[in-house]
C-alpha cells in the first residue's frame, strides 16, 4: 500500500467511513461484531493486506488480522 495514494478528499474519507459507523456491532453479539469484521476485512484486502479471520470464541466476535508488506523487502510486514 502506497500512502502517498491514499485520497485525502473529505468526501471521499466519509463515503469510506460511513459503512463502518452505521455498523452496529454492540460487543456482547458476536453476530454484530462479525458483521464489522466482514466490512473491515473487506476494505483491508482491497487495500492489498492478506487477511486471516480469527474466531476466538463462540460468545464474542472474530478477530481480523491484516499485513502490510513493509515498503523495504527486506523489513518486516506491518
Amino acid at each position: 500500500m502506497d500512502m502517498a495514494q491514499l485520497s485525502f478528499n473529505d468526501e471521499d474519507m466519509l463515503a469510506g467511513l460511513k459503512p463502518w459507523v452505521l455498523c452496529e456491532s454492540p460487543s456482547y453479539d458476536p453476530a454484530a461484531v462479525n458483521r464489522m469484521q466482514d466490512i473491515a476485512a473487506h476494505d483491508l484486502a482491497v487495500m492489498g493486506a492478506p487477511i486471516e479471520r480469527i474466531p476466538v470464541h463462540s460468545s464474542i466476535g472474530d478477530c481480523i488480522r491484516a499485513r502490510f508488506a513493509h515498503p523495504q523487502s527486506d523489513q518486516p510486514d506491518f
